[in-house]
């Protein structure tokens, strides 16, 4: 979470498909850095239903909607 003065010391970019086996595991393991350090979390959503969504929202308010071409360099 961003500090007073605004100074990140780190951005953590995650490409999300649309898998709920994997993306709370993800998330949930990035939280204690996401706490301990000036931070922000930016997730580029690559087709997620509106439940893994919501799920996402807990985390960060950062969500970029990108329609999947099959580019990885594109999401990016």
């Amino acid at each position: 979470m961003q500090s007073a003065n605004n100074q990140l010391k780190l951005t953590i970019s995650l490409l999300v498909s649309n898998r709920k086996d994997t993306v709370p595991k993800c998330l949930d393991s990035l939280r204690p850095l996401l706490e301990q350090v000036d931070s922000e979390l930016i997730i580029t959503d690559t087709g997620c239903d509106d439940d893994l969504v919501e799920y996402m929202k807990k985390y960060t308010d950062k969500i970029v909607k990108f329609i999947w071409c099959s580019d990885f360099a594109a999401a990016r």
